[in-house]
């Protein structure tokens, strides 16, 4: 009904974009559009009715440099992440299990084995509130310095090291997950209103 009401008020197609969560709803909009709404095909094509993650994606390669990203970088799924997570999980056990049992910022065997195994769920947790690995570091940081124990603040240290690594995992592979899309989204929209540069389209 809006995007019906929309374009009786003047507002053109091409300014338009409907926003939907997965990709059947995005063709089912289109579906009651056309036959309900009795949009024209014309107009309708001109619109973008795209999921968020799908129309951020082609928004940030519109400008693929002021977004900091590679124009041929691929988009994963949560799936696809979630095996990434686990992969590096068991990555960073290898690669760091001998200093997290007993170096500077030793948790000892039983701890570390159960905290690197919780990460990947951690992480994903993080990445939701679209925080870099050194706003997540400053912020968490500060909580912990009023009543943080000696082990939160080591289990600190190592998920900060755990999430640098699955970004520079990211970029070595040339991926970008859900999240990233955001933060970069958002970044790059805040770059454009600083140098007085408006998006095509005007109407969400």
């Amino acid at each position: 009904r809006r995007i019906d009401a929309l374009l009786k008020q003047g507002i053109k197609p091409e300014e338009l974009v409907a926003i939907t969560y997965t990709t059947k709803a995005a063709s089912e909009m289109k579906d009651r559009l056309t036959e309900k709404r009795k949009i024209l095909p014309s107009d309708l094509r001109k619109m973008e009715v795209a999921t968020f993650h799908s129309f951020l994606s082609r928004f940030l390669k519109q400008d693929p440099l002021g977004a900091g990203i590679d124009s041929s970088a691929a988009v994963i799924d949560e799936n696809t992440r979630e095996i990434l997570m686990l992969d590096l999980a068991d990555r960073f056990a290898e690669q760091y299990g001998e200093k997290i049992i007993n170096g500077d910022n030793a948790l000892g065997a039983d701890i570390a084995a159960k905290l690197i195994a919780k990460f990947p769920l951690a992480l994903s947790k993080i990445r939701r509130y679209l925080l870099s690995p050194g706003e997540f570091y400053r912020k968490a940081k500060q909580q912990l310095n009023s009543n943080g124990t000696e082990i939160e603040f080591k289990t600190l240290e190592w998920l900060f090291q755990f999430y640098t690594l699955y970004m520079e995992e990211l970029e070595k592979r040339n991926l970008l997950d859900f999240d990233e899309i955001l933060i970069k989204s958002k970044n790059l929209i805040q770059y454009m209103r600083e140098n007085g540069v408006a998006p095509d389209r005007r109407v969400f």
